[in-house]
């Protein structure tokens, strides 16, 4: 975790731990990602990967949030990128059957996190 801390403060992007009804979200004018206090170490990783998405790519875009398909497309980014880095984290390593049940995604799309 330490070493994301260290990512989000190069970005510039403060971390914060707060309790809340959702798993987490980044609010750009505060450049602050908060993050649920309540879940477990790695569930705020998967958050925290989600979120710095969000923040790397889509800041500027969150005015389209407001359209079902450009909410739906930045979501997916989100979480394909949450997965590869979860996938680095683990060096490169992942099972397959585990990578779709914990992530929920569909039969074929691991072609896209292969190496």
């Amino acid at each position: 975790m330490l070493r994301i801390r260290e990512k989000l403060g190069k970005l510039g992007i403060k971390l914060e731990f707060i309790e809340m009804e959702s798993k987490g979200c980044f609010i750009n004018d505060l450049e602050t990602m908060f993050v649920n206090s309540a879940l477990s170490e790695d569930e705020m990783k998967m958050v925290i990967y989600h979120e710095m998405k969000h923040a790397l790519d889509h800041a500027d875009y969150a005015f389209l949030y407001k359209e079902p398909i450009y909410l739906i497309k930045m979501e997916s980014e989100a979480n394909e990128y949450m997965v590869r880095k979860i996938i680095e984290d683990n060096g490169g390593v992942y099972n397959y059957t585990q990578v779709i049940e914990e992530f929920k995604i569909g039969m074929g799309s691991d072609i896209r996190f292969a190496k």
